[in-house]
């Protein structure tokens, strides 16, 4: 088993919004990262979306937990 020399941790947050295909893109083509560590949860109505924090207060204009909203309310 290979070791990964460089991880990104949820893609190129500093440049991207974290957790984006774009972060994913830019921390393999920019910073030649080997992995990308993602973190991704369920909505309430069980769609798989990427997120680190378990609110939405952080990276949106929104407040509360994820969970507890519909894919659609976003």
């Amino acid at each position: 088993m290979s070791e990964f020399k460089f991880q990104a941790h949820r893609g190129d947050s500093v440049s991207y919004p974290e957790n984006t295909l774009m972060g994913i893109r830019a921390a393999k083509e920019v910073y030649g990262a080997d992995c990308v560590e993602i973190d991704f949860g369920l909505t309430k109505d069980g769609y798989v979306i990427l997120m680190h924090d378990s609110t939405i207060d952080r990276t949106t204009n929104g407040t509360g937990n994820f969970s507890d909203y519909t894919f659609t309310d976003g």
